[in-house]
């Protein structure tokens, strides 16, 4: 059985990493990579050239800066957001809270692209349309990230709170000073979900910023290879693409590779550790 089980968990390991590791001897092949027949699995003659396609000419260093201000901004709105929801919806149950906690949650059930068009309209008839808000703002919403935390504020015993209002804190000071370190684990674990969500939402930022200089990194190195292509109409440069993607997937890589250990405890943690 032992041997069964660890059989199944590597035909797993290496169904999940071949895709990856594919990605990754494709992306040091010339142009044409896998596109040859029969395709290598065993990389031969390794060049940088597909690296410098898609990274030559152009503003990566601002691509990434744009990538890690929407991000960032999106990261701490919606934890703002999320905590404050959060210590509400369960702290004070009633008819309306619950009402509007439910009407938060429904969101959940309407597919993000059948909102594109809406919020399309929305952000240009408020002016913000083609800036780093309009890709921010919508992005804020994320009631999976609510109905997560406030799953976690039940579990913690009120008696803190009041402990601390006996001793004249403000609601304010309870969340930030007491509710907050303790929700560390999961609070680290949403930070995780937004940040790396915004790093991968390619739909709504190309809508949104058409301009040069304000596309994200998944957007301009996306049109890059996308240009690539149409510049060798004979050939699909599927080398570049996978240059392209293996630099997007580094910065999300290094995301989980520093908050796994949060990420992984902000799952499993139901309460306080006694």
């Amino acid at each position: 059985m032992k041997v069964a089980r660890y059989m199944i968990l590597a035909i797993t390991l290496v169904s999940l990493l071949m895709p990856l590791y594919i990605m990754a001897i494709g992306s040091f092949m010339d142009m044409n990579g896998f596109m040859r027949k029969p395709p290598s699995l065993i990389l031969h003659n390794p060049t940088m050239k597909n690296y410098r396609n898609i990274l030559g000419g152009s503003p990566i260093v601002l691509w990434a800066v744009n990538s890690i201000v929407v991000a960032g901004a999106t990261m701490a709105l919606g934890i703002g957001t999320i905590i404050l929801a959060g210590y509400c919806v369960s702290r004070y149950p009633g008819r309306i809270v619950n009402g509007l906690y439910v009407l938060f949650l429904l969101g959940v059930m309407v597919p993000k692209n059948a909102l594109m068009l809406p919020m399309f309209v929305l952000i240009k008839n408020v002016g913000l349309s083609g800036t780093l808000a309009s890709v921010i703002l919508p992005s804020v919403f994320y009631p999976v990230g609510l109905f997560i935390y406030k799953n976690y504020m039940d579990k913690l015993p009120q008696d803190f709170d009041d402990s601390a209002k006996m001793d004249g804190a403000t609601e304010w000071a309870i969340i930030t000073r007491i509710l907050v370190p303790m929700s560390r684990p999961v609070i680290a674990a949403l930070c995780t979900f937004i940040l790396m969500g915004s790093l991968q939402e390619f739909m709504w930022q190309f809508l949104m910023l058409q301009r040069k200089g304000l596309h994200t990194l998944i957007v301009g190195l996306t049109l890059k290879a996308y240009d690539t292509q149409l510049a060798l109409i004979r050939i699909n440069p599927i080398g570049v693409k996978m240059a392209a993607g293996m630099v997007i997937f580094v910065p999300l890589a290094m995301i989980y590779f520093f908050l796994h250990r949060y990420f992984l405890e902000g799952l499993t943690t139901g309460g306080i550790k006694g």
